[in-house]
């Protein structure tokens, strides 16, 4: 069921909201995203690097998993502050402060600074 709503989603050109993707994630209790060295368990909200456990604050792992599930998907910044602060309001730098920096610290990158 979950890959049919996935499947449907994709062919109606949909992105994950909030409601969206609470309902994909209590169905996606199997699904494990694996890229490059990485591997993204959903329903235990983890993230391995090979067989460590990489750290990431609830935000930033809602947020990587919010963009590997709309891989190859161009999401927009206001997208993603909508997304993932639906009920709130949210500057921009919050997502390089709170999101970026500690995803780009997790999965071993160097953060830009501009």
């Amino acid at each position: 069921m979950g890959d049919e709503i996935g499947r449907r989603a994709a062919s109606e050109g949909l992105r994950d909201s909030p409601s969206v993707a609470k309902e994909a994630l209590s169905q996606e209790t199997l699904r494990l995203y694996e890229f490059g060295p990485f591997r993204m368990d959903p329903a235990e909200r983890k993230l391995l690097r090979g067989n460590e456990i990489v750290v990431l604050t609830p935000k930033a792992f809602d947020t990587l998993l919010l963009l590997v599930r709309n891989s190859g998907h161009l999401l927009e910044k206001d997208e993603l502050i909508t997304m993932l602060w639906p009920d709130s309001f949210v500057e921009e730098g919050s997502l390089s402060n709170n999101i970026f920096l500690p995803l780009a610290k997790g999965l071993g990158r160097k953060p830009r600074v501009h």
